[in-house]
């Protein structure tokens, strides 16, 4: 994917858009994952709506009852 402006400007509308991650289409994840990765790179930072968000999730509830069932 070719990265420019105006592809960042989309995956930005959609990530604080009012649509979840979920929702999106193939191209949008697309869209939207390939920009959290750059994010992640320079920035160091997952951000909210993404796929990074819900694995973040998906790890910190695992931890959870790791932890409440020590």
């Amino acid at each position: 994917m070719k990265w420019n402006e105006s592809l960042a400007d989309k995956a930005r509308s959609l990530i604080f858009g009012e649509k979840k991650y979920t929702q999106f289409t193939l191209e949008e994840k697309k869209i939207v994952d390939f920009y959290q990765q750059r994010k992640l790179e320079e920035d160091a930072v997952i951000l909210p709506n993404t796929h990074a968000a819900l694995e973040q999730a998906e790890i910190e509830q695992m931890l959870l009852k790791r932890y409440k069932l020590q």
